[in-house]
C-alpha cells in the first residue's frame, strides 16, 4: 500500500475515515448555513461568534483505532487532510445550496 495511506490498512480507521469524511462535509455545510442564518436574522457578530466545534473529541479516537503505533502519525496526517478538504468542500456546497434554495436546506 502507498506509504501515504498506510494507516488505512487498519479496518477501524478505514471505517472511521470513510464515515468521517462524509460527516465532516455535512458538518461544514451545516456550520456555514447556521452561521449565515444567525447573522442574517440578528446582524450580531457576537451571536455569530458564539457558534463553536467538537474536533478534540474526534481526534482522541485515533489512538484507539490504529493498532500499530508506527501508523499513528500517518493516521493523524490523513485526518488533518480530511478535515481540511471538508472545510473546503462543505462550505462550497453549502454556499451553492443557500444561493439556490436557502439556509434551511443546507443545514
Amino acid at each position: 500500500m502507498i506509504a501515504v495511506a498506510r494507516s488505512l490498512r487498519h479496518r477501524n480507521y478505514r471505517l472511521f475515515f470513510s464515515g468521517q469524511s462524509i460527516s465532516l462535509v455535512g458538518m461544514w455545510m451545516t456550520r456555514l448555513a447556521t452561521s449565515w442564518l444567525v447573522y442574517r436574522l440578528t446582524g450580531s457578530p457576537f451571536l455569530l461568534g458564539i457558534l463553536g466545534f467538537d474536533m478534540p473529541g474526534r481526534k482522541s479516537f485515533l489512538i484507539q483505532m490504529v493498532e500499530d503505533r508506527a501508523d499513528l502519525g500517518n493516521a493523524i496526517a490523513l485526518n488533518s487532510t480530511m478535515v481540511n478538504m471538508a472545510r473546503l468542500v462543505g462550505p462550497s456546497i453549502a454556499g451553492l445550496t443557500i444561493a439556490a434554495v436557502g439556509e434551511g436546506s443546507a443545514s
